[in-house]
């Protein structure tokens, strides 16, 4: 493989990568709008229940504050991922500098070469001229002699070009490869967060698990909302949304307050993505 070919493959390398960094440059800009929108919706919640309290408002706050943290390790995964790609690009763009670079001293030695050959030539050419009276006997001599020469120049040539480019070109086979390994890796990752996300936003509730959510109400409504705080703590995210949907809203919304902040939020996300699939406020 020739330097032409391998700087070809690295320009196509070059062309990917700066694409991949955008691809990622654009779900940073789309994910710092939507985290500047959350934040708008949080700042705009916390002052309607300054002024009343509302328990929907309430289960919007806490959902709305479990999808910001959410984005906020989103976007420092993708920052991670800018920096490593634009790291990689740039490892790109000095390779080609070498390349050209080799290709130039490549080019510039062979000349030299050649025009050491063909001094040594008009050398020989001289000297035959001055010795023409021993033309029969020198001459072929000076043709196997320059010839001889000619060939050894340019095998050590072909052979100093043709290790540089095997060299160069498992580096390069290898870079590809990794590249395509990672892009594929990339596209999985993506997937991956997609489908979770997806799973996080669904509401998962077995039939049987009716009879449960009424026992659980039951228990709940004899007991303070500190203590059911507690037990909601225990229960699954999902679950817990059930059962808080059934109640009346001033009791799920001290129920909520009492428990533990993390789990509240994630309940909270819940109970809003489910009053939304089912056609209510968001």
């Amino acid at each position: 493989m020739d330097i032409e070919r391998i700087l070809e493959l690295k320009e196509k390398a070059k062309e990917e990568k700066a694409k991949e960094l955008s691809i990622v440059d654009h779900d940073i800009r789309m994910l710092l709008i939507d985290i500047e929108r959350v934040k708008t919706q949080i700042e705009e919640l916390n002052n309607e229940l300054k002024v009343k309290f509302s328990y929907e408002a309430l289960v919007k706050q806490k959902a709305l504050l479990s999808i910001l943290k959410d984005n906020e390790k989103k976007l420092n995964d993708l920052q991670i991922l800018r920096e490593k790609k634009a790291q990689e690009l740039k490892e790109i763009y000095t390779e080609i500098k070498a390349l050209e670079k080799l290709k130039t001293s490549t080019e510039d030695s062979n000349r030299k070469k050649q025009t050491q050959l063909d001094q040594i030539n008009l050398g020989f050419l001289h000297t035959i001229k001055k010795s023409a009276m021993l033309i029969g006997i020198i001459f072929p001599l000076v043709s196997f002699s320059e010839s001889a020469l000619s060939k050894k120049i340019k095998q050590e040539q072909r052979s100093k070009a043709e290790s540089d480019m095997q060299i160069i070109s498992k580096e390069l086979e290898l870079k590809l490869k990794r590249i395509e390994e990672e892009k594929k890796a990339l596209e999985e990752k993506r997937r991956k967060l997609e489908e979770l996300q997806r799973q996080k936003e669904e509401v998962q509730i077995k039939p049987e698990d009716q009879k449960e959510i009424e026992k659980w109400i039951a228990v709940i409504n004899k007991t303070s909302p500190d203590e059911a705080g507690a037990m909601m703590n225990e229960l699954d995210p999902n679950l817990a949304a059930q059962i808080l949907l059934r109640l009346k809203e001033r009791q799920a919304a001290q129920i909520l307050e009492a428990m533990d902040p993390k789990k509240s939020a994630e309940v909270s996300k819940i109970i809003m993505s489910s009053k939304t699939s089912k056609g209510g406020k968001p």
